[in-house]
Formats: C-alpha cells, sequence, structure tokens
C-alpha cells in the first residue's frame, strides 16, 4: 500500500442535519489530512442537502431522489469514492482525531487485511483514559465489522463486491463472509476509535422494524451464501432460534408468525450467487457468537 494513501470518508444521511454537520468537523480534524469526504444525502427532508452545500462546497454531495436506506445509499457513496481506502462512518458519529491515522496503520502494518473494524464507543466514554472496554482489547483478527466506523481496501471492493441490497440490517455479516471466503482478514484496531450512541428511539431507527429485519436477513445471508442442502438445515434451526432469542426477549413475541410469513419468500427465492464454503459459516458463526459475548471487544 502507499505511504500516504488517499482515504475517502463515506457518509450517508437521512435527516440529520445538525449531526452529520458534527461528524464533517470531527473528519477535517483528523490528524491524517489526505482525505476526501463523499456523502450520500438520502432524499432529507430537514434541509440537509442545502446546509452540506452552503457550509461545506469542498465535499461531494449527492442526493437520492427518495430514501434508498442505509445500504443501498452505502454502496451508491462507496462507489463514488477514489480514494485508496474507503472509511464509512455513520452520519451520527463522532471520530477520535487520531481514527483515520491508526486505520490507515493498521492496513499498512498487517498483509492481507480487507477491513481494518474501529472501536465503537458511546460519547460518554469520549476523551476518556479509561481500562476497561474495547480500549482493553488487544489488536488483532476479528470475524466482523460494524458498519459505524470501518477502512476498506478499494481494491477489495472491486475483487469481492459491495453489500447486499437490504434497506439495513446483516449487510455486515454478509460481506464479513464473504472477505473471509476469498481469503481476506479483518482486522480490529481499539485504538481506532469511533463514538456512537445507540438508541432505537432516536430519528431514523425502529426497534420493532429493526426486529423484523434482523430476522429476515439472517435468513436471506443463509439462503444466498450456502448451497441449498446446508441452507435449509441451518434456517429450520435458525427460525425457532429467531424466536427465542430475539422475539421472545424483546417482548415481540405477539409478531413472531406475522413475521415468519413475511420471511417466506425468501425460501423460494434463487439468489444467483457464488456460494461460501459450509467451513467458512461455521467458523464465522462461532467466532462473532464469542466476539459479540467478549465484553472486552464489545464495551
Amino acid at each position: 500500500m502507499l505511504a500516504n494513501p488517499l482515504v475517502s470518508i463515506a457518509i450517508v444521511t437521512w435527516n440529520r442535519r445538525e449531526d452529520v454537520l458534527k461528524a464533517i468537523e470531527s473528519c477535517h480534524n483528523q490528524t491524517y489530512k489526505n482525505i476526501e469526504i463523499v456523502i450520500v444525502d438520502n432524499a432529507s427532508g430537514d434541509g440537509t442537502h442545502h446546509a452540506l452545500l452552503d457550509k461545506h462546497p469542498e465535499i461531494k454531495v449527492i442526493m437520492t431522489h427518495r430514501n434508498l436506506g442505509c445500504v443501498p445509499a452505502r454502496n451508491i457513496v462507496m462507489a463514488n469514492c477514489t480514494g485508496d481506502i474507503v472509511f464509512c462512518l455513520d452520519d451520527d458519529a463522532l471520530m477520535d482525531e487520531n481514527c483515520i491515522e491508526r486505520m490507515v496503520a493498521g492496513h499498512q502494518e498487517n498483509d492481507n487485511v480487507a477491513v481494518v473494524a474501529c472501536n465503537i464507543m458511546s460519547p460518554e466514554e469520549m476523551g476518556k483514559q479509561s481500562n476497561g472496554g474495547r480500549k482493553a482489547a488487544k489488536k488483532g483478527n476479528v470475524p466482523i465489522f460494524l458498519g459505524t466506523g470501518f477502512g476498506i481496501r478499494r481494491e477489495v471492493l472491486k475483487d469481492v463486491g459491495y453489500f447486499p441490497d437490504y434497506f439495513r440490517q446483516g449487510e455486515e455479516n454478509y460481506l464479513s463472509l464473504r472477505l473471509l471466503d476469498a481469503g481476506y482478514r479483518i482486522f480490529f484496531d481499539p485504538t481506532a476509535l469511533v463514538y456512537h450512541h445507540w438508541d432505537y428511539n432516536e430519528k431514523g431507527r425502529n426497534s420493532r422494524q429493526i426486529l423484523y429485519l434482523n430476522f429476515r436477513h439472517e435468513l436471506e445471508n443463509i439462503k444466498r451464501l450456502l448451497p441449498l442442502r446446508y441452507a435449509i438445515l441451518i434456517s429450520a434451526y435458525r427460525v425457532p432460534a429467531n424466536l427465542a432469542r430475539r422475539y421472545l426477549r424483546s417482548g415481540y413475541l405477539h409478531c413472531f408468525l406475522w413475521d415468519l410469513v413475511r420471511v417466506l419468500p425468501v425460501f423460494f427465492t434463487n439468489y444467483r450467487e457464488k456460494k461460501i464454503d459450509i467451513r467458512t459459516y461455521r467458523l464465522f458463526t462461532r467466532a462473532a457468537s464469542k466476539f459479540f459475548k467478549n465484553k472486552e471487544l464489545i464495551g
């Protein structure tokens, strides 16, 4: 990789004018300066587009004709980046000033790394020198990255492909599986800090919708990526597992049968995609389960 690669910071925004302006400020405050900023405005109705053009005429801004959803818009913004590394950042997230510098170092210092995954922490921890959470975690290979903040080499996108065409939810699992199956690595750097507060009651988030989309896209990933003989068996297990682990615990048990009916088309769709090795899927599911249970890693 080049000594000073161009990093494209790719942001998708929808009706978060003030948040995205703060996110841009954190981009400009980076110690790493060889960057471009590319934004897709998902047809915001709160003046976001005009605010971006007025305050940041140097930024490439693309406005869609309607809200395409987070994932399709992220594919669009990544496709319009010219950098050697594409860094995706949520519009309501902020980066530590050294984040891009450390992400670039993660790519430069490690062979065959496709993605450098950032350390996602809550805003309350901003500026604190805590020994807990992900700051205490070690650098190393991980099975998955979070879309809130990650840097992927653009040549890898050309090789493996982009996210699936989901509105939201499940896309990181899909692309992580594709990357791992192609022999690439996902590298976690706990010093590459991104601050983001998860609240499903905030604008643009709906816990009921997210529950359904997680269910649907988990099954869709299985059907898209695995040979049919494995997809049938694994889906037969994952349906009751979702009932027990997601719907029962979330208080939406009464919605399960209706959501199951809504996901039925997944089972009858012929996804003409290259399949991955079943061993990749098995290793991914075991490693991802440990990753998300390890509080040292996920904070």
